[in-house]
């Protein structure tokens, strides 16, 4: 009697994408690379329910092995139903002018489709290559050789680099909209019986400057790899979206291990970084990178108060309500903060976090 073989689902890849919080924006430009490792978000899908709609529908895609077709039929008459479909006009937030912009369509869908799918898969797979990589300890980029196929990521394929190259950090795939590369982990043996050697000068081209029109920032991009597609995804989920305290070098103070542990035991990541979701779903990464500053030296965010931390964490956790507010970053530019509050005697205590710093607050009566 044969035996059949089922395909197991990706459980990495799964896991991950459940760890997304939900968040609305207008353009693609508003949520920009690490930061998509942490939000789940579709270009001007400003309805929370379609959101969880869809999210909910590449969640079956993913743990089902579903084709583009089966997704599509799966949402796209929600979409319908809740207008989205086609063009309309839209009030884009940031201008607060009405713009004729497209919603769903074919083309559209499989851009979700694919990039969400890609980039949980890739997440996936870093997981795997990082648990594997003492015995297969080398990343063989692969791309597909046909008509469809960028030409630098088709001279590219064949680069071999140890998995902690640092050129895994931009380059690892995907590399840009519907792209189809890969890497093929590898040992020493199997390079030989490939033929293959250690690339030992990889590619460093000059990067192509991008201004980003949503926010006016001049950015360098990588060449050959699409604008908001130039970082590691494998690595994204567990750097916080808040990596550096937002202090000067002025009032920067070391703060002590003991702190920081106490903090960090309240989440229960004192060894390891650890994703945690607030009560509506949005995600904040807890690690000690959240009191490192830009030279990787430990600080804290605010240093007068570094002997409360251990009680901020427990406001953190247990907050009475989080809002969005408008604050600003290190450079004067709006943008939205999480803020959690919390009760706690004669006093409030505030966290923000946003894409760019995190700060607290003690507030007395």
């Amino acid at each position: 009697m044969p035996v059949e073989l089922n395909p197991l689902p990706p459980t990495e890849a799964i896991a991950y994408f459940r760890t997304k919080g939900l968040l609305e924006s207008f353009s693609w430009q508003d949520v920009w690379q690490e930061e998509h490792s942490k939000a789940f978000t579709v270009a001007k899908m400003m309805n929370r329910d379609l959101l969880e709609d869809t999210r909910a529908a590449l969640d079956k895609a993913l743990a089902d092995g579903q084709t583009f077709e089966q997704f599509k039929a799966e949402i796209m008459p929600k979409m319908k139903a809740k207008g989205w479909w086609g063009k309309a006009e839209m009030m884009d937030p940031a201008t607060g002018k009405m713009k004729l912009v497209q919603l769903g369509s074919n083309s559209r869908l499989r851009t979700i489709f694919d990039t969400n799918l890609r980039t949980s898969r890739a997440r996936g797979h870093w997981q795997r290559i990082a648990r594997t990589k003492k015995a297969l300890p080398f990343l063989i980029y692969v791309a597909v050789r046909d008509g469809r196929t960028r030409p630098l990521h088709k001279s590219w394929d064949t680069i071999v680099l140890p998995v902690d190259h640092p050129w895994w950090d931009t380059h690892f795939p995907p590399n840009g909209w519907h792209c189809r590369c890969i890497v093929i982990q590898a040992n020493q043996a199997m390079l030989d019986r490939m033929g293959l050697k250690v690339t030992e000068n990889p590619p460093t081209d000059m990067p192509v400057t991008f201004k980003n029109k949503r926010t006016g920032e001049i950015l360098q991009v990588t060449r050959g790899i699409d604008p908001g597609f130039d970082y590691n995804v494998g690595k994204a989920p567990l750097r916080p979206i808040t990596p550096r305290p937002e202090v000067s070098s002025a009032s920067a103070k070391p703060v002590s291990a003991a702190l920081i542990e106490g903090f960090l035991r309240v989440f229960a990541a004192t060894n390891t970084p650890r994703i945690i979701k607030d009560r509506e779903g949005w995600p904040i990464v807890v690690s000690t990178d959240l009191f490192r500053d830009a030279n990787g030296r430990t600080q804290s965010p605010v240093p007068a108060s570094a002997k409360l931390l251990p009680i901020v964490a427990l406001a953190l956790k247990n907050y009475d309500r989080a809002i969005w507010v408008w604050g600003k970053d290190a450079s004067g530019k709006s943008i939205l903060v999480r803020r959690y509050i919390k009760r706690l005697d004669n006093q409030t205590i505030e966290v923000d976090f946003n894409a760019g710093a995190w700060t607290y607050r003690i507030l007395k009566d």
